[in-house]
């Protein structure tokens, strides 16, 4: 027994013993505001991470209930109303397009570990971009709100994809962004040889031990990009070319009237694409188009290679599929 082993000022009313600065400091601290989850974590407020109790060292379950019902008011709901005037579908998603990426900054910094927080931002920049860019057509506005919602459910992951491949091609055309980095947002962009990413969210393995599934062609699309460096799209063709990718996966997947539908607006497009050749005087515009078309070929070859490893990885359980476990689920379906 010594006086080391002295507890002091364990009556909250008494401080003699304590400084003034460790009261002030006390003071401080019991008046200020207490930090929230999400600005502890860093993780969306949207998004809830819970942990999965039927097996030992299982991945956790990611509830998205919010973030699904967040995204579904913007293509109900939504936001803004533009006065369009004379603008084809076509137009109007270009320009929702454009505003999507109006943030996209020159000097970005490279990124070089994705966390569990980061992959949850991506989630819910992808999905509620998509519902908004989707909000953009008139076309798309007069379908019944459940063909909105299967549209949404059916595209976002692959829209959000395109639209890094679109923002990666224009940065890389500007010298803004190397042949080995893909943008990852808005102000950090990724090298695919130096980048760690956090996988205890999807896998019970290590990313190093998941390179099989992440080969960075096949993940990010690089190939499909080299060839838009090479064409230099404009902004019409670039959502002409998201809208045939992502119009053609919800038809081809859902069947029956809305593929007719998809099919009938993927003409309108096509009628939207054709009229802007013509007014920008493209007299032998055959030619872009075939590069758009190698263009998509490419980003199809390549998404069904992921298709084949998600499969794999799903019959081998290194996977988690476990997302929004009691509702919502159908988000995370792979379309074929």
């Amino acid at each position: 027994m010594n006086s080391r082993n002295i507890q002091y000022d364990r009556d909250a009313n008494k401080t003699s013993l304590l400084s003034s600065t460790n009261v002030n400091r006390n003071m401080k601290n019991k008046n200020a505001i207490p930090n929230t989850v999400e600005s502890l974590l860093g993780i969306s407020n949207l998004i809830i991470l819970l942990e999965n109790r039927s097996e030992p060292n299982a991945c956790p379950v990611v509830d998205i209930s919010l973030l699904v019902d967040k995204a579904t008011n913007y293509i109900l709901n939504p936001v803004l109303i533009r006065k369009d005037g004379d603008m084809s579908n076509l137009e109007q998603l270009s320009l929702g397009l454009q505003d999507i990426q109006s943030s996209q900054k020159e000097n970005v910094l490279e990124k070089k570990f994705i966390t569990i927080a980061d992959h949850m931002k991506q989630f819910e920049k992808a999905m509620c971009a998509t519902a908004k860019w989707l909000a953009c057509s008139k076309k798309i506005q007069s379908f019944d709100d459940d063909v909105k919602i299967k549209i949404l459910r059916t595209v976002w992951f692959n829209w959000g994809r395109l639209e890094h491949m679109t923002a990666t091609a224009k940065m890389r055309i500007r010298g803004s962004c190397g042949k080995e980095q893909l943008m990852f947002s808005s102000d950090t962009k990724l090298n695919f040889g130096n980048v760690h990413i956090d996988l205890s969210c999807f896998s019970k393995y290590s990313f190093e031990q998941m390179r099989y599934f992440f080969s960075p062609n096949e993940v990010y699309y690089d190939e499909a990009i080299s060839k838009m460096v090479e064409m230099q799209p404009s902004d019409i063709e670039l959502t002409y070319l998201i809208c045939a990718i992502c119009f053609h996966i919800t038809g081809k997947h859902f069947g029956g009237d809305i593929e007719e539908e998809m099919g009938h607006l993927q003409d309108v497009l096509a009628s939207d694409l054709h009229d802007y050749y013509c007014k920008n005087n493209f007299p032998m515009y055959l030619l872009r188009l075939k590069q758009l078309l190698k263009i998509k070929d490419t980003f199809v070859k390549l998404r069904n290679i992921r298709l084949e490893k998600y499969e794999i990885g799903g019959v081998f359980k290194v996977i988690n599929m476990e997302f929004s476990q009691c509702t919502h689920q159908e988000y995370f379906h792979v379309p074929c």
